[in-house]
């Protein structure tokens, strides 16, 4: 949850945004892509702002992005699904070797599997009982953890490098727009735009 100010005619976000997989964006990293003159003159979700008072358009904002971050919360498996589905469909895509990265592969699923060889194939329940499942996770995340039971994905989230965070007034919807950066330099600086449905109109590694 955020507060706003105006300072120096630009918008200053104090608190945080959770956005799931994503990361928890603070302060700083939380940003609008305008000044409070231009959303004056363009209205906020089809709002007439024109006339607000500093005071009263910091909190039009504030309460902006803390709906935006109650939708991602309400449908937080939806939101981690599709993260992880844009996620392996990119280290699919190019066959990235993640376990070639210090702390990539799951330790205990090296101790139950020493011997393991990540260039043969395998079956994913060759090694089910390797398999950590969060409480909350959504279908698509039980998949992914159950195909790829050597993949530390707690460590990898928890060292995501967050750039910044913003949401994006579309009128009657509100995307958000995400940049991050992973442990292995393999997403740099990547851009994430998500729609209210939770698809992803881009996802941008740069």
């Amino acid at each position: 949850m955020v507060t706003v100010t105006i300072e120096n005619n630009k918008f200053k976000f104090h608190g945080t945004f959770d956005c799931g997989y994503a990361g928890l964006y603070r302060d700083d990293q939380i940003i609008f892509n305008g000044d409070p003159d231009d959303v004056r003159g363009d209205g906020l979700q089809g709002k007439d702002v024109s006339e607000y008072s500093d005071e009263e358009l910091a909190a039009e904002i504030a309460a902006f992005y803390n709906a935006a971050e109650a939708h991602i919360q309400e449908h937080i498996q939806q939101f981690n699904d599709e993260f992880l589905f844009q996620l392996f469909n990119d280290f699919e895509a190019c066959g990235y070797p993640f376990w070639e990265h210090p702390n990539m592969v799951n330790p205990e699923f090296l101790r139950k599997h020493p011997d393991f060889d990540l260039n043969h194939s395998y079956s994913k329940e060759e090694f089910s009982d390797s398999v950590y499942i969060p409480e909350n996770a959504g279908h698509m995340e039980i998949s992914y953890r159950e195909e790829y039971p050597m993949f530390n994905f707690e460590y990898y989230l928890s060292h995501l490098k967050l750039h910044r965070i913003s949401v994006v007034d579309f009128g009657d919807e509100a995307w958000i727009s995400f940049m991050i950066s992973d442990a292995m330099n393999y997403l740099c600086q990547l851009i994430g735009d998500v729609k209210p449905d939770f698809t992803f109109n881009d996802w941008n590694n740069g």
